[in-house]
């Protein structure tokens, strides 16, 4: 007869069992509250929302349209790229295999075949459920896939962090920044808001597509030839009333944030904001609630349900503290 050894407690092995329950319970919880969120929107007819035609604005040397609408926007991006004649910048973090999905792609498949230069960058935890062979067939097309996770023995914020830019570039001339995603489900049931740019400025949205593809962080899924380094654009533009900025989690770098609280803090008449996922810090909160107090017309729009279930119920608990 033969023993095996007796394994000895330790607080650390404890501690390590305990860890590893409440992840799973974590992960358990969420998976249930996503399943039965789908179950309970089956067969539900899509929601509509009102919407209105695209006018161009002038400011400061820029002319801008705004979009909230999904089909619109869409419609605005292919006729740019089907017309580019040097380059195409495409940078998104959900890139759908469904209808709007494949008709980029065939967009961009076409410009490479005409002797554009095009390339594409996406998120790969965004897009675990797309079939691997969709991005296959992007042919002709530069292509890079954010990876997964940056391989480090430490998981930090900045080895974490995902891609959400979603950026066109066409041409150095005309530029698209915003909230949409690249789906059918956000062609005419997703309320966001995306803008198209013609001005200096594009020069510094396409900066930010080049500074993020030439860093390529070990891990990142590029083909082993022809890895081109893109040049950086040679003039840089910077104006108070039309400026560009970037987050970068790969760098531990977040002044976005602080733009919005500095812009809070200055607001004097209004501050009307539309938000996918409403999930505010305390020194957003604080700074709505002072706005508020001194007169400020304070409004937010936000979606009565998200595609997110879980996003929706942290939402919901910020409702009593922003309305007292």
């Amino acid at each position: 007869m033969t023993w095996a050894p007796r394994q000895r407690f330790t607080v650390r092995r404890a501690l390590h069992w305990v860890a590893g329950g409440i992840v799973a319970a974590q992960m358990a919880t969420m998976v249930g509250l996503v399943t039965f969120n789908g179950i309970k929107r089956r067969g539900r007819r899509p929601y509509r929302f009102p919407t209105a035609p695209t006018e161009p604005l002038k400011v400061s040397g820029h002319q801008v349209e705004i979009f909230a609408f999904g089909r619109d926007l869409y419609a605005a991006m292919i006729a740019d790229i089907e017309s580019a004649q040097h380059t195409v910048y495409l940078e998104t973090f959900i890139w759908k295999n469904d209808e709007v999905g494949r008709h980029f792609r065939q967009a961009l498949v076409e410009a490479a075949a005409r002797g554009v230069k095009v390339y594409a960058m996406w998120d790969t935890f965004a897009n675990l459920v797309v079939d691997p062979r969709f991005f296959r067939q992007l042919e002709g097309v530069q292509v890079r896939a954010q990876p997964l996770v940056t391989p480090s023995w430490i998981p930090t914020l900045r080895n974490l962090g995902r891609d959400h830019r979603k950026l066109l570039i066409v041409d150095s001339k005309v530029a698209y920044i915003g909230g949409y995603n690249i789906g059918s489900l956000y062609a005419d049931r997703w309320r966001d808001t995306h803008a198209r740019i013609t001005g200096p400025a594009v020069g510094e949205l396409e900066s930010v597509f080049v500074d993020m593809w030439n860093q390529r962080p070990k891990g990142a899924l590029i083909p082993r030839r022809n890895q081109p380094v893109l040049p950086t654009p040679g003039v840089r533009y910077w104006d108070t009333a039309f400026a560009v900025h970037r987050n970068s989690p790969r760098m531990a770098v977040y002044p976005i944030r602080n733009m919005y609280l500095e812009a809070i803090d200055r607001a004097s008449e209004r501050i009307w904001m539309t938000q996918g996922y409403l999930i505010p810090d305390d020194d957003v909160v604080a700074a709505l609630h002072q706005a508020a107090s001194r007169g400020v017309d304070v409004r937010i729009v936000i979606p009565a349900e998200s595609n997110h279930v879980i996003a929706d119920w942290l939402s919901r608990g910020y409702y009593d503290r922003l309305l007292h």
